[in-house]
């Protein structure tokens, strides 16, 4: 970490509002410099996607497009199989069409994360339809209360809304934001969060937060796949489910809008979902002190941003960082006397071996007296001499007999030879 050896050389004496301000400049850098780089491919992509064809049609005969993108109905022209340009799964077009004074931008997202979340298996693209400001401006001068306004779109294949207070049912933050490229001059909008939307006639799952869109829009795909029928007629689209009609939206201009009352939503379960982040991020740049510590600190009015309600964070490296590992059981099988215990082993062959030409070495280990001996060995089939010549020298040697022999069942211990013995 920079700033701490910026601290560690620095002159000045150590203070909560200096290092404080040093972090603050380094996470300020650091985005600063993601954001150049984000730019940078931004450009690269626009010019990519948005070059015009200068070449003409062999199939209408106009210029700006190939005859593989031409809307015109084909020519009954011999074609050889395999040589049409066919579209390509990895670049995703628009698939809603309208008047250019209607519409100002198609755009195509995808993520593997929100695929996940809907728990669907259809295709991941999302093509929908954006107001011009003026219009915008004269559907929304009216808005008065808590109310959210919606346009249904036909097109779209999610649900959006511009600002997060309509998330009254809790909301997540997408760890992969989603990009939403637009056709109208390359602008840039980001899906960021997801949450649910509680008005007082239903609720509306799974609503992806774009900051910077000109309006919310409804999924007529996503209110079908819920099992409701959208039927439009007589410049109003209604919205039913069998004989009982759950809202409809009348047109303004050439598109259906409709204002919902959001419903004051007050449960510990909301509060739960609402992520604090700024608590978080000020527990990670303290070094993950405890909620004490924050709270200190809030009150000496060091930082005032931390919510004394929401001070309790879970933090998976505090959670991990306080782990340990359980001791081991103690072993109660202890012994009382000389020979009750013995353990041997025998280990080789050795290099170099000895000037006699030993390569092996047998101990016995008494387990209450910690008496050892060492016998060395040519090979292997020694093992059983020496252990008789052991039992009779400890015999002798302690007046008592050998209850136990332990060792780890090698050929050299497990023959007929000792267990005839």
């Amino acid at each position: 970490f920079c700033t701490s050896l910026d601290l560690l050389i620095s002159q000045q004496s150590l203070t909560f509002d200096f290092v404080r301000s040093r972090i603050l400049d380094e996470e300020l850098k650091k985005k600063s410099s993601v954001n150049n780089v984000n730019s940078v491919n931004n450009v690269k992509q626009e010019a990519n996607a948005f070059s015009v064809f200068k070449f003409q049609c062999y199939n209408c005969g106009k210029y700006g497009h190939k005859r593989s993108e031409c809307r015109v109905k084909k020519k009954n022209t011999r074609q050889t199989p395999g040589t049409h340009q066919s579209y390509k799964p990895g670049k995703p077009k628009a698939n809603y069409v309208a008047e250019l004074a209607e519409v100002n931008a198609v755009a195509d997202v995808s993520t593997h994360e929100f695929n996940d979340l809907k728990s669907t298996t259809e295709e991941s693209s999302i093509s929908f339809l954006l107001c011009t400001e003026e219009k915008t401006a004269n559907v929304l001068k009216n808005d008065i209360g808590n109310c959210v306004e919606f346009v249904i779109d036909s097109g779209a294949s999610d649900h959006f809304v511009n600002d997060m207070k309509y998330f009254n049912g809790g909301y997540i933050t997408l760890k992969n934001p989603i990009p939403v490229v637009t056709a109208n001059d390359g602008i840039k909008l980001i899906a960021t969060k997801v949450g649910t939307v509680v008005t007082e006639c239903f609720t509306i799952q799974n609503v992806l937060f774009v900051k910077g869109m000109k309006s919310n829009l409804l999924s007529v795909k996503r209110i079908e796949r819920k099992g409701l029928k959208v039927t439009f007629e007589d410049g109003q689209v209604v919205v039913s489910k069998g004989e009982r009609i759950v809202f409809q939206m009348t047109s303004f201009g050439k598109m259906y809008m409709a204002k919902f009352k959001l419903k004051n939503v007050d449960c510990a379960a909301h509060k739960a979902c609402t992520t604090n982040e700024q608590n978080v991020l000020w527990h990670r740049r303290l070094g993950h002190p405890c909620d004490g510590k924050l709270g200190h600190l809030q009150k000496e009015g060091y930082i005032d941003s931390v919510q004394q309600k929401q001070r309790d964070i879970l933090c998976e490296t505090c959670i991990k960082g306080k782990q340990s590992r359980l001791p081991f059981k103690e072993n109660l099988v202890k012994t009382h006397r000389v020979l009750e215990l013995i353990h041997t082993d025998l280990c080789g062959p050795i290099t170099p071996t000895t000037h006699d030409g030993k390569k092996y070495i047998l101990t016995f280990i008494d387990d209450f007296t910690h008496f050892t001996m060492v016998y060395l060995l040519e090979g292997k089939n020694e093992v059983p001499k020496f252990v008789m010549e052991y039992v009779k020298m400890v015999h002798a040697k302690f007046n008592t007999k050998i209850s136990r022999i332990r060792c780890d069942n090698g050929m050299e211990f497990n023959n007929n030879i000792l267990q005839n013995y």
